[in-house]
């Protein structure tokens, strides 16, 4: 239900997409290149917490977040939402895309990520990834924030 409503999401707002279907969760690098993609083009969407709520801080798949660095931007210290946490925001970890969350204040967005056409994300069905422009990731997104080195 989640996945069409995200679908369903998607349509309203006007964004193009393709909808790749894996047929397993990618939630490691291995995953993503068993499908031979190219793991640049991979967003990991990750669920953050800071002293005023949770956000979402979409980087490549093949980099880590840098914690110092969006903790300095925030002016607080940040933790990641746990997996088992993930569901209390509508997705399974693994599944999460860059935007569409319940109780989300702000998205984070590697500027890196826009080195590429399209990129492929999460959808809400851990067996099927959304391939996006990152222009329209902004576009769908409430209060999208572009930063440069937010991973490392």
């Amino acid at each position: 239900m989640v996945y069409l409503n995200f679908l369903s999401f998607l349509d309203r707002s006007g964004v193009l997409y393709n909808v790749v279907v894996n047929g397993y969760s990618i939630r490691r690098l291995e995953d993503v290149l068993k499908l031979g993609l190219c793991p640049e083009r991979v967003v990991k969407s990750l669920l953050i917490r800071d002293r005023r709520g949770v956000l979402v801080a979409s980087i490549p798949m093949s980099r880590k977040l840098n914690v110092t660095l969006v903790s300095e931007l925030l002016g607080s210290g940040i933790g990641f939402v746990s997996r088992n946490e993930v569901s209390n925001y509508g997705y399974e970890a693994g599944a999460v895309p860059p935007v569409y969350h319940r109780n989300v204040r702000m998205y984070l967005l590697d500027r890196l990520l826009f080195s590429y056409p399209s990129v492929f994300s999460g959808s809400g069905d851990p067996q099927k990834l959304i391939e996006i422009a990152p222009t329209y990731i902004v576009k769908s997104s409430d209060k999208p924030i572009i930063i440069d080195n937010i991973s490392d």
